[in-house]
Order: structure tokens, then sequence, then C-alpha cells
């Protein structure tokens, strides 16, 4: 019997409109299918990377949808292994502030690219695929396996570990640790749930378990353990001494002395002799892969690390190019505004890759653009374009009338429909009230098999359900079937005379107004530790590499920014008098106006 996935298929290609789709798809570099929105694109993209057998990427449109949508694929594509490929937490010469987990997340990912034995999935953003990647055979060539019996030189091994960016400690508490005692070796490799203990006998390794990190009890006996680098991004000896001589030529820095600059090449000359003097200690410290532009080797995408062919989609390409723009016009200030500080080296500046580049290369193996309108991507003309008929599926409010009159005009269209619920007692639940109502269902626990008239209940989770009449399917998940839409309540926003910050308004990313410090974007509350207390702090980036901390009982100072729809704010700069002059030039205006009235 057919999995699900492959019996839909199986039923998609006998309908019109499908068959079309599938058959365009693929007939330019860059194609365009409008018209589907939500959960339709998920499922839109899945069931084009499995008709034609590939590997997919999904660059969404924002982080806070990579977990959505991969919730979606792994329903739509059950033989799919899934990976998110989160973007670095913020510049890569902001180094203190990297996330590890962040970093763990990527190689788990490239390590499941690079040894995958099954079609990959990976759901990531513009902002993560910019960072430009090393040559993945050199990647793949840092995994290493052992097991037991095997005769290692334990010094060797111990070295490998350090060039692989592991760090020796007392107690292995952390990914990306290891620790010695005796001729035991705790080590935590990134990509593992639980760290490992190596037991050697001399020089052959006697046993190999799991353990607990926080008890230090086993857990499970291994015959063998698999060992990822602590890095994405490792140099060789070749690698190090090309960095070396490019950072030792930037040090001179001859062009900015020519440009009557002294004191700006004397700072960038000083950045350059500490990266020299880091380089020259080890490989890895806190943002050693802001370097990789020196080795002077050809730069990689994640769409490189792909085992075989690969269909990559964009979700709203005409959004995302608004926002990156915007993002590349910060970046620009940002590293100019470093170099100025002699912060960064110029060299630095080539680590990610601009929108059209970037969509260019990954135009090279064909990209899929799915979008509500039918707006052609403004870049590449050449794009061709597709149009899906779909439609979303109306609330149903916990009534069975109302679904069960729906299944029955669905039924009378021929259509095959689906009802995605979490847990088999809402299924039997659901096809009792409906068998009530006069609606035969299926309930298929496991595999399921869609047929025209057909309505199944299954097990599953999406984000959302969708009709797509050409293709005669609908989709009806939990959202529909019980979602209740709480009435709003009138918050109170204003408390003596002067409007309130909500906090549970803000997300990373939004843009707020500091009453002194002017514009800036939120990026979250960090817990800090200042003379022995603990504070919650708001987080707001500023232009340039600028940080403000406002404790949270100071959130007064801080309301969230409105303005024209769409529109952009223009980061404030710390320290300059730009907020000053603007907020002086509204209260004359306010002022003014107030004279105004009053004459009237």
């Amino acid at each position: 019997m057919k999995t699900g996935s492959a019996a839909l298929q199986t039923y998609l290609k006998k309908q019109t409109e499908y068959a079309f789709v599938m058959d365009h798809t693929g007939a330019n570099p860059y194609q365009l299918i409008y018209g589907v929105s939500g959960a339709q694109r998920g499922a839109l993209a899945a069931m084009i990377a499995q008709s034609q057998g590939k590997n997919l990427l999904f660059i969404a449109e924002n982080a806070q949808k990579i977990q959505e949508i991969i919730d979606d694929l792994s329903f739509w594509l059950p033989g799919y292994q899934m990976f998110s490929f989160p973007a670095l937490d913020i510049l890569p010469f902001e180094v203190l502030a990297q996330s590890k987990e962040t970093r763990w997340q990527r190689l788990i990912a490239l390590q499941g690219l690079l040894f995958s034995d099954k079609p990959t999935a990976v759901v990531t953003t513009v902002e993560a695929l910019r960072k430009t990647m090393q040559d993945p055979d050199q990647i793949k060539q840092s995994f290493r396996t052992f097991k037991t019996g095997e005769r290692i030189h334990i010094k060797a091994f111990l070295g490998w570990l350090i060039r692989h960016g592991y760090e020796r400690v007392e107690r292995v508490e952390e990914k990306g640790q290891f620790a010695v005692r005796g001729g035991i070796l705790d080590v935590f490799c990134p990509t593992a749930e639980w760290p490992f203990r190596l037991e050697f006998f001399d020089d052959e390794i006697d046993s190999i378990r799991s353990f607990s990190q926080e008890t230090q009890r086993s857990l499970n006996k291994m015959d063998h353990v698999w060992l990822a680098p602590a890095s994405e991004c490792i140099f060789n000896d070749d690698q190090r001494r090309k960095i070396l001589q490019a950072l030792r030529q930037e040090a001179a820095r001859p062009e900015a002395k020519k440009k009557g600059e002294p004191a700006k090449a004397a700072e960038v000359g000083q950045r350059a002799a500490q990266l020299m003097e880091l380089m020259e200690e080890g490989s890895f410290f806190p943002g050693h892969e802001q370097l990789l532009p020196y080795t002077g080797e050809t730069s990689f995408l994640l769409t490189d690390y792909f085992e075989g062919q690969v269909i990559t989609v964009m979700e709203e390409p005409s959004r995302q190019r608004e926002s990156s723009q915007l993002w590349e016009k910060e970046y620009e200030e940002t590293c100019l505004a470093l170099l100025d500080k002699g912060r960064i080296c110029p060299g630095q500046m080539q680590n990610y890759l601009l929108l059209d580049p970037l969509v260019m290369k990954l135009g090279a193996r064909g990209l899929l653009y799915l979008a509500l309108l039918p707006k052609r991507p403004a870049w590449f003309g050449q794009a061709g374009m597709l149009s899906v008929t779909a439609k979303t599926v109306s609330l149903f409010l916990q009534k069975v009338q109302l679904l069960a009159d729906e299944l029955k005009e669905w039924r009378r269209l021929q259509y095959s429909v689906l009802m995605v619920v979490s847990s088999e007692e809402r299924a039997r639940r659901l096809q009792e009230n409906l068998r009530d109502m006069g609606v035969e269902v299926a309930y298929e626990a496991g595999s399921y098999k869609p047929e025209p008239k057909k309505i199944s209940i299954i097990l599953g989770k999406l984000s959302g359900g969708f009709d797509f009449p050409g293709m005669r399917l609908a989709v009806v998940t939990e959202h529909e079937l019980f979602f209740q839409p709480k009435k709003k309540t009138r918050r109170k926003m204003f408390q003596e005379g002067k409007r309130q910050l909500l906090l549970e308004d803000l997300k990373p990313g939004d843009f707020v107004v500091h009453v002194n410090y002017g514009v800036g974007r939120y990026e979250g509350i960090e817990n800090i530790k200042v003379q022995d207390a603990q504070r919650d702090y708001l987080v707001i980036n500023y232009q340039g590499a600028d940080r403000l901390y406002v404790p949270t009982d100071q959130a007064g100072y801080l309301q969230k920014y409105s303005g024209l729809e769409g529109a952009k704010p223009k980061l404030s700069k710390l320290g300059g008098s730009e907020w000053s002059r603007i907020k002086a030039k509204a209260q004359k205006t306010v002022s003014d106006m107030a004279d105004e009235l009053l004459q009237l």
C-alpha cells in the first residue's frame, strides 16, 4: 500500500491544474507561481519537490515563520529529513553576542546535508543564505567516526579536537567541550543530543557511552561515535598562511595613507595586527569565520552542500527584496562606521552577498517564487509566471453543522477532503459528530488514500487549511475546526498623560523610539549581571555597531515606532545630535500649531 504522500501524488496527477503546473515548473531558471499564501505555499512546494524527486530549500520571508514551515513540510514530506538553517544572530564582527545554539543548529543542518542518505528539506532565510561559506568538501573531511576496539594516539586525538574548535574544560557541560580524566575522555559533539564518554585501555577505545551532562551518569552503550567539528569554518595551514599574508598587507593600508587618512590607517593597522596575533595563537577565536574572505578562495552557498538536485523556493520575492535593500543599506553603514573606528578590516566587508548576486547564484540551479499577487520580481524580467487557484478555508468555530454543510458541498464537487487533527480522541469524536449530521468520513490513522468524493480524518499537524479548486483538494485543520477568535479587551494605553510601551506587543525586529536616543531596532531581552545583581534589559540596536541596554523598569522611555505602512525608518546614531534636532523641530511645530489654534 502506498504511503499517504505517494497516494496523494497519484491522486493529484489526475487533476488538470496540478499536471499543468508540474509540467511548466522548471521551464525557466526563474519561475513565479502566484495566487498562494500561508499554508498553501508549504503544501505546493512539497508537492513540487516530491513530484520532481528533488531536495528542497525553502527561503522563508522571515525567521519567525521557519518552524511553522518546517511543521507543514514535515507533514507533506514524511520521507524527507527536515532542518532549519538560521542566520547568525548578528553581523560576524559583533562576536560577543553570538548565540552558540544558532551555530549548533547550522552545523546539524550541514551534517545532515553532507551525509544524507535520503531527500532533505531545509528552511532558511535570505539573511542566512547571504553568509559565504567554506568548500563543502573541506568541511566534510572535518567529520570523524571512532569505534570501540579502534587504536588511536590520544594526544593526536586531543589535538584534532582543539584544531576543530572544541574547548578543553574540567567538566563537560555544553556542546563543543571536552574533558580528560585519566583514561576517560568526555566530549560533547555539537550535533549530538548527549555527550559521549570514551574509556581507553592504553591507546585502544575500550567502550563508548552517552551520558547526561547534568548527572554525569551513563545512558546508552554505543559501538561507534560520530564527531562533527565545533565550527562550520575550519582553516587549514595553507589558508591560515594566506589569511596572515592578507592581513599584513591590510595593516600597511597604503591606500588610506595616500588619501591623507593616517589616523584611520593606524586604527585599521592596529585591528589587523590584533587579528594576526589571534590567528598565530590558534585558528579558533570568537568570530574567526569573518576572516574567510582573506583566503582568496571561491566562496560557497548552502545550496552547494546539497547532495543531488535541489529546488529552491522563495516566498514573496518582492517583499523580500524591499527588506533586503534596507538590510544592505544598514550593513554598509555599519561596516563603514566600524571601519572608521578601526574595529574591522576592509576585507571583512566581503562576508555577505548582496541579494542580486545571491539570486543569480541560486538561479543557476533554478529558483521558484511563490507569491499571492502576480507581481513579477522586478530584478529579473525573464521569470516565467504560472497561476494556481487557491482559497482559504472558512472558520467553522466548533459548529459541526457548518462543517457538515461545507463537506457535503465539497463531496458534490468531487473533492478529496483531508481533515488533519492532532489526536485519535479528537478524530473519533469528530467522526461521530459528522456521522450524526449524515456525513460519513473515514478515519485513517496510518496511510491515507485520497479519492474523489472521499473525506478522510488523519493525524498530523499543519499551520492552516486550504482549498485548491483546480486540483479538487481541500484540507481542514484544527485551526479552522476549533479556533475561537478572542474578543479583544481594550487595554489602558496611557498613564499619567504618557503613552506606555506594552512589552507583550514587541517582538524582535520591531522599530522603537527612545525619548532620549531616537529610533532603534528592538532585539529582545537579555539578563545581565551588573555588580552582583541580575537584571533584565531591553536590547536596542542603533546605527553602526551601537547598542543600548534599557532596564525593563525604564520601558516607559520607549514606544513602538509608527509610520507609513511598509516604510522602514532610518536608525538613529547614539551620541549624535540628529535626534535632538528632530525633537526640537517637532516641539516647535507642535508649539506653532498650538498658537494657531489659540488664534482661531
